[in-house]
């Protein structure tokens, strides 16, 4: 979660600034008066943040981008396991607790060139009776094309999380068949029904006002803020075990706010996702498959990417620590119930 940036000239041009953002939020600058040194120390940083894991993490891999049509030759390996997980939850194999009058769910491939949504993931879980031309038209409807998709089957009661971005009614209130169709397969395929999950409002607010520096942490409510994702979180639990209700979590973009409902519910829910193993297909699956802007989300598009001429870690607009909040959680979590996770913050 920490992230050294490349040196940039300064606005006198006798030196060069190399920031370096801690994940506990210290930030430290360095300022050397000769290009050629401040290159030679971000490259020695860069490298001893690599040596420090074995193997390398995720965040060092250096595989292209690609959206071939081949999808065999290029498949990314989590996609497998997304896959074998929808299986394991129900959504893709038969099971004797599915409801017949609701139908089953298939995994479609409409997204596999990314241009029904560029951030979502190739393969998305929807009802069988949903076509993809169906999917089509329910883009157009949703922010960013960000159509809702099933990420989770409750097994004890049947009930389905599922997520997307707002809808775009506007001032002549549109609609859309189509979504219309979808939502109300979700309303009654659980014996609860259905809560629409609205992200937008009071938690929105909350989360998109921080500029977080140590000396002020209590001036900016951080765990005021923690405090109510968790609530929200408990509440959709509540909702989807004890009335036995699906959820559709979603906020303006549904990759902020939404991400963070639905991987704490997943994780409150399922002992699976309180494995090592559980928790990083976890994040693969609502943050980076759903398409969390964690670039910008992180200040990295700050300074010289973005062409600004502010060049401080938290000057982007778009900085906020979204999903260091959501891990924040998942800590305060931990040392609520330690015996029920398999990993700590060791």
């Amino acid at each position: 979660l920490g992230m050294t940036a490349p040196p940039e000239k300064d606005a006198d041009d006798t030196s060069n600034t190399m920031e370096v953002a801690c994940k506990n939020f210290e930030i430290f600058r360095f300022h050397v008066r000769v290009t050629s040194a401040s290159m030679t120390l971000h490259t020695r940083l860069v490298e001893r943040l690599e040596s420090t894991h074995q193997p390398a993490p995720i965040a060092f891999a250096k595989e292209p981008l690609t959206r071939s049509e081949d999808e065999d030759k290029h498949r990314h390996p989590w996609s497998d396991l997304e896959v074998a997980e929808s299986a394991r939850m129900g959504l893709t194999a038969p099971s004797r607790r599915h409801n017949p009058t609701s139908g089953g769910f298939r995994v479609t491939r409409v997204n596999h060139t990314f241009r029904l949504c560029a951030t979502y993931p190739m393969l998305l879980i929807v009802p069988q009776h949903i076509s993809d031309s169906d999917l089509k038209s329910i883009a157009h409807f949703r922010a960013r094309g960000r159509v809702p998709a099933i990420t989770y089957r409750h097994e004890a009661t049947d009930a389905l999380v599922a997520r997307c971005a707002q809808p775009l009614v506007g001032l002549r209130r549109r609609r859309c068949a189509s979504d219309e169709l979808y939502v109300k397969f979700l309303q009654q395929h659980a014996v609860g029904g259905l809560y629409i999950i609205d992200c937008r409002h009071q938690v929105g607010e909350q989360i998109n006002i921080f500029i977080m520096m140590i000396p002020v942490f209590f001036g900016t409510r951080w765990l005021e803020h923690v405090r109510s994702v968790l609530v929200a979180a408990t509440t959709c639990v509540d909702k989807l075990v004890e009335e036995k209700a699906s959820l559709l979590v979603h906020c303006s973009d549904g990759w902020d706010r939404t991400a963070q409902l639905t991987a704490l519910v997943k994780v409150c829910c399922d002992p699976y996702f309180r494995t090592v193993d559980g928790f990083a297909l976890l994040v693969q699956q609502e943050w980076v498959s759903f398409g969390h802007r964690f670039d910008s989300r992180c200040g990295m598009k700050a300074g010289h990417r973005s062409g600004a001429k502010k060049h401080g870690y938290w000057d982007d607009e778009q900085s906020s620590p979204v999903f260091v909040q959501f891990i924040d959680a998942v800590w305060q979590m931990t040392q609520l119930a330690p015996c029920s996770f398999e990993f700590n913050d060791a």
